[in-house]
């Protein structure tokens, strides 16, 4: 007969995948030499389906995105041009923790450069079932 893990043996494998992802996360911290975000790759909230991003560049240009790589003519544009500093409102992000939403940013001062932001929720405790 199989046996039930404890709460305190989920819980440790809870924070055992979680500081796995937060270390996956700073990899992928969202910086290039001359665009940042912030926040830049993490987990969010559970269900969490918009995210506003600042977008940072080292001088002044026009940014773009997507959801998917793309050449920067075929992207679409952030806030306004000739600013450093601009806010990037992302709506629609799936909500499904075991889906990882990227975001892909050019700008065009810095053309080959792109930063890849990855965005994933964090599962609902309301989807555990717990043993009783």
């Amino acid at each position: 007969m199989a046996t039930m893990p404890t709460v305190s043996q989920l819980l440790l494998l809870f924070i055992a995948a979680l500081s796995a992802e937060l270390c996956w996360a700073a990899e992928l911290s969202g910086i290039t030499g001359n665009i940042t975000a912030s926040p830049a790759s993490m987990l969010l909230m559970a269900e969490t389906t918009s995210l506003d991003v600042v977008i940072v560049t080292n001088g002044t240009s026009c940014c773009r995105y997507a959801l998917t790589d793309r050449p920067y003519q075929q992207m679409k544009a952030i806030g306004a041009c000739n600013v450093t500093e601009r806010t990037l409102s992302l709506n629609g992000l799936d909500p499904n923790p075991l889906t990882i939403n990227s975001v892909y940013v050019r700008c065009a001062a810095w053309p080959a450069d792109v930063m890849v932001l990855h965005y994933r929720s964090l599962p609902s405790v309301h989807n555990f079932s717990f043993p009783r």
